[in-house]
């Protein structure tokens, strides 16, 4: 007898790692959701506020403005003598392109249509901004 359940009670041979893999692959998918908004409270710009907006695309090339002057393209730092060609390249590769532009209220208008101005001499057609929405509508 005592042979039987000496057979029951063989010794693992090996660590099953099926459960690992899958808390790393939560872990994983967390990480890059949380990444986008930590990245977000990093960049300090305060947006205008608008009654009616509509939500931004999400097939867009992402042109951050900050108060202090900084230019982002998709979180990348840009330099703005390299917006046309920048875009210029993008445009080749989908042609239905869009830019959303995201500024903060204390940037001087002058800035933004110089951006705007890029823009279109890049050949870039659909331009947007993000804003805030604002409670009511002004006058």
């Amino acid at each position: 007898m005592p042979e039987a359940l000496k057979d029951d009670e063989d010794e693992i041979s090996g660590i099953n790692v099926t459960p690992l893999v899958d808390i790393m692959l939560v872990l994983i998918v967390i990480f890059m959701a949380t990444a986008h908004f930590i990245y977000h409270r990093m960049v300090k710009i305060d947006l205008p506020k608008m009654t009616h907006s509509q939500v931004k695309p999400m097939d867009s090339l992402q042109l951050t403005l900050s108060a202090t002057g900084t230019m982002t393209l998709n979180n990348k730092p840009l330099d703005p003598g390299e917006l046309v060609p920048t875009l210029k390249s993008s445009l080749r590769v989908n042609p239905g392109l869009r830019v959303t532009i995201s500024a903060d209220k204390s940037v001087v208008w002058d800035k933004l249509a110089g951006i705007l101005d890029a823009c279109k001499e890049a050949g870039v057609v659909h331009v947007g901004a993000v804003v805030e929405p604002r409670a009511k509508p002004l006058g």
